[in-house]
């Protein structure tokens, strides 16, 4: 289903966000920002799992989202190129940065890296039966140490999206909706070696 009604404001960072901005700042380049979203039906009922609908919500989102970010960030941002995505149990991008760490920052160990992701996530998700996770890079990594043993999706995608990304081994562009509050969560992030 898609909404007649779906739209956008920009709203400060709540708490959760700016400890989020801090580790990764600690690690990469990032960028952040928090959106109320505004439909003439509950978010719980959106299919996002359907390709046209997940489509179009971020062409709406690209269209309200696009101006701001150039402004932001001085760089071309286009949202509606973002690539279909399945949600995700887990922020596996942030867990992917914090194991390997930025180009010239320390890694976390690994049973810290998923304390933190699972920190961050329960708090977006606050008292809502689940969230929406979207990591548009999808890493393999190895499961016995902090190493990257694959991209699933190329980082190059991310150049489709905006020439802030360095498409390289430290981009990623997540996306966290909690459909009980109509919350979404953009984080960006990218470094250089």
């Amino acid at each position: 289903m898609i909404y007649l009604i779906l739209s956008f404001e920009e709203i400060e960072p709540d708490q959760h966000l700016k400890e989020l901005k801090a580790i990764l700042d600690s690690l990469v380049d990032s960028e952040v920002a928090q959106y109320q979203i505004k439909s003439d039906q509950s978010l719980e009922g959106f299919d996002f799992e359907n390709e046209e609908s997940y489509s179009t919500f971020f062409k709406l989102f690209s269209d309200y989202a696009n101006p701001l970010w150039r402004e932001r960030v001085c760089v071309d941002w286009d949202f509606a190129r973002v690539p279909f995505r399945r949600s995700s149990e887990r922020i596996d991008g942030l867990l992917k940065i914090l194991r390997t760490g930025g180009a010239y920052s320390e890694q976390y160990t690994k049973d810290a890296a998923y304390k933190i992701e699972e920190k961050i996530r329960t708090e977006i998700q606050r008292d809502a039966p689940s969230i929406l996770i979207f990591c548009i890079v999808k890493y393999k990594l190895s499961e016995d140490d902090d190493t990257v043993t694959g991209y699933i999706v190329q980082i190059k995608d991310l150049g489709h999206i905006s020439s802030f990304f360095e498409q390289l081994a430290w981009d990623d562009l997540i996306f966290i909706i909690n459909l009980r509050y109509n919350m979404m969560y953009v984080i960006a992030f990218t470094d250089t070696d």
